[in-house]
């Protein structure tokens, strides 16, 4: 994980990346090819959220697939849990936790 914006880590919220194992040859939604190894790209899931202290809980706000490497996404979720200053592991980040434990 990392912030989404270093120079404001109070409200600048945080990323967080996951990246899965290669496609398999029988998987219909293959990756694109990297050219140095000939072996397909991972498949990679950013998840942005977006500090808003008015969002209890999460809040969906987007989902993309980058239009250069179909195997790219980027969710993005607004969540008072990206805000700092709560002190210690409140609802919204246990919330989190699970979820890129699923994930």
């Amino acid at each position: 994980w990392s912030l989404l914006d270093p120079s404001n880590p109070q409200t600048g919220g945080v990323i967080a990346a996951f990246k899965g194992a290669s496609p398999k040859d029988s998987d219909p939604f293959w990756c694109q090819f990297n050219p140095a190894t000939g072996a397909q790209y991972e498949r990679e899931v950013h998840y942005h959220f977006l500090c808003d202290e008015d969002v209890d809980t999460v809040q969906p706000v987007s989902a993309q697939q980058n239009s250069t490497n179909d195997c790219r996404y980027t969710i993005v979720w607004r969540t008072s849990a990206a805000c700092a200053g709560g002190g210690g592991l409140g609802g919204g980040w246990i919330f989190i936790l699970i979820l890129l434990g699923i994930v």
